[in-house]
């Protein structure tokens, strides 16, 4: 379940990352949400002082495995894109052939 949990984060992270980044305008919004998701989870894992949570504990475990898995997630794809460029990747598949010249 720890594994399961830790890779539908990560899959999560993915998924956040390519569909939010799409339009570009909800750039903030979605890191800032994702800031509270992260931290709320990650008080909870750690407060033992509230009743609620020892009775939830093993859930907040599981949760706990999933923020792993979203923040390694967004961490990696943060530099999926950059790579491309820094590597010289980014036009390898980018070029043109122009034959019309050869006839005119």
């Amino acid at each position: 379940m720890k594994l399961l949990f830790f890779l539908v984060g990560f899959y999560c992270a993915t998924a956040l990352a390519t569909v939010i980044g799409q339009t570009g305008d909800w750039d903030i919004l979605s890191a800032a949400l994702a800031v509270v998701i992260v931290e709320g989870i990650g008080a909870l894992m750690y407060k033992d002082s509230l009743r609620v949570v020892s009775k939830v504990r093993n859930l907040i475990t599981m949760f706990n495995y999933w923020k792993a898995g979203l923040t390694l997630g967004l961490f990696l794809d943060s530099f999926k894109y950059e790579m491309d460029n820094f590597v010289g990747l980014s036009n390898l598949f980018d070029f043109e052939i122009d034959i019309f010249p050869t006839f005119f």
